[in-house]
């Protein structure tokens, strides 16, 4: 896949990662030295080292369809650091039934954040008061961002019927323009943060 060449620092290749009569799945792995991470719900991720020093596990399955022919169930991309999972990109197809309680694609940011118990709401501190919080142990509640949909662009006038963004994976013609915007985003952000 031409498209992820400008982003990492090895050659790659696609591995099956697992088949049965309903679909198979592919992971990337790094065609020199395979390399893995603990995702953050503690699964063994394949990672490529990416140009800008992070890491990058990619993955995609496919539904098998009548005739040899195939649809694209989901799509996901991991980012890394040294050790630690920082933030993934997923897009799940409308014949998977919870994806359609989310918006797709949508971003997950794989980190916990402590915040502030206020009676029965939730707020958001402020840096100091962030920084006090292992004194407040009481007072605080650990809430995870990785479980939290942040959605990406999607045509809002075609989805005024539905309660989540949603873009079809079924038409494949909108994935590789896509995928390609989202991994350009990705490497600059990236390059961004580290230049801070």
């Amino acid at each position: 896949m031409d498209i992820l060449s400008p982003y990492l620092t090895a050659g790659f290749r696609f591995c099956e990662d697992r088949e049965d009569n309903k679909e198979v799945s592919y992971v990337l792995q790094n065609m020199e030295s395979p390399h893995a991470m603990t995702d953050a719900k503690h699964r063994t991720v394949s990672v490529v080292q990416m140009i800008n020093g992070y890491w990058m596990g990619l993955g995609f399955s496919y539904y098998k369809k009548k005739n040899n022919r195939k649809q694209l169930k989901q799509f996901g991309i991991q980012v890394f650091d040294e050790s630690n999972p920082l933030f993934r990109v997923d897009w799940a197809s409308s014949e998977i039934e919870e994806s359609k309680n989310h918006a797709q694609p949508h971003w997950h940011f794989d980190t916990d954040i402590m915040v502030k118990r206020n009676e029965e709401t939730f707020s958001i501190p402020t840096f100091q008061q962030y920084l006090k919080m292992s004194d407040m142990q009481d007072e605080t509640v650990k809430a995870s961002l990785g479980r939290f949909h942040f959605f990406m662009n999607w045509n809002m006038d075609k989805e005024k019927d539905k309660d989540a963004p949603y873009l079809d994976l079924s038409d494949e013609s909108l994935f590789k323009p896509w995928l390609t915007k989202t991994l350009e985003y990705i490497d600059r952000e990236l390059q961004f943060i580290v230049k801070r």
